[in-house]
């Protein structure tokens, strides 16, 4: 498990975190321990950052404007994106028919994933919502993670695994 700073790093942050909050059952092993926080920790990761399925199904289009550095200070970065049409660009890796993957998207589908251009998504990304996020179903948030194996997001998975309530 990486907590950002290297395993020294995480091994202190583990040792803190239990020398303040040290709950381990008499004669838990640190290993066992371990396996327990990291567990605990990994509830704490929105859902959409273990599955990336949306990334690696759709075709990203969007304004060419967005695309502009002198526009506003959140643009798409050259380079992670093509000219579709006079009007629209769309990401990298997106435009393919079979098996797209947007070439911001890092990590592997199912199980730990990030955008690289975050910040700077599209407004594609930045409106696109996994399944009850906001209590509704999304029927193609459902529809790429089935392409990728994936069983769909339920309310669940909001309620227990990320913290958020509904």
């Amino acid at each position: 498990m990486s907590l950002g700073c290297g395993p020294e790093y995480a091994g202190v942050y583990f040792r803190n975190y239990f020398y303040k909050t040290d709950t381990r059952p008499f004669g838990e092993s640190l290993y066992t321990s371990l396996v327990r926080f990291s567990n605990e920790r990994m509830n704490d990761v929105h859902p959409c950052q273990k599955c990336g399925a949306c990334c690696a199904f759709f075709r990203v289009a969007f304004y060419w404007r967005e695309a502009e550095a002198g526009e506003h200070d959140k643009f798409v970065p050259a380079g992670t994106w093509q000219e579709s049409n006079d009007q629209q660009r769309c990401m990298k890796g997106t435009e393919l028919k079979h098996q797209p993957k947007c070439v911001a998207l890092a990590g592997k589908i199912g199980h730990q994933v990030a955008c690289s251009i975050y910040k700077n998504r599209s407004s594609t990304c930045r409106n696109f919502q996994a399944s009850f996020e906001n209590g509704e179903r999304n029927k193609r948030c459902d529809e790429a993670r089935a392409q990728h194996g994936l069983v769909p997001l339920t309310k669940q998975n909001w309620l227990t695994g990320y913290g958020k309530r509904l």
